[in-house]
């Protein structure tokens, strides 16, 4: 009874020794304050080409009815996205839909 109860105690030993081992060998990445700003600053975009959109819209009336818009697109460099400064304008079509923007 004795050798069997030791048996039983070297096994819960051992398998506590393997589980202390392998929580022990866990990858834990810690990153500091800067590592995680170059990476939030690299899943922005920053550097790579990337604008930030700056639109001023305006809409054109005759006789109280819209037909026209345009729009001023001011670019600067830092943002998530692509961007073409410059002015556009679209119309309305017959259908009352906008017709596609069309550099000025």
């Amino acid at each position: 009874m004795k050798r069997k109860f030791l048996g039983i105690v070297m096994i819960a030993v051992i398998a506590a020794a393997a589980g202390w081992n392998v929580y022990q060998n866990e990858n834990k990445v810690l990153l500091s304050e800067l590592g995680l700003a170059n990476i939030e600053a690299l899943a922005r975009g920053e550097g790579d080409g990337a604008y930030n959109e700056d639109k001023v819209t305006s809409n054109y009336y005759e006789n109280g009815v819209l037909y026209k818009q345009s729009i001023v697109v001011d670019c600067s460099e830092g943002g998530s996205s692509a961007c073409s400064a410059g002015k556009y304008y679209r119309h309305i079509n017959s259908d009352r839909s906008w017709g596609d923007w069309i550099p000025a």
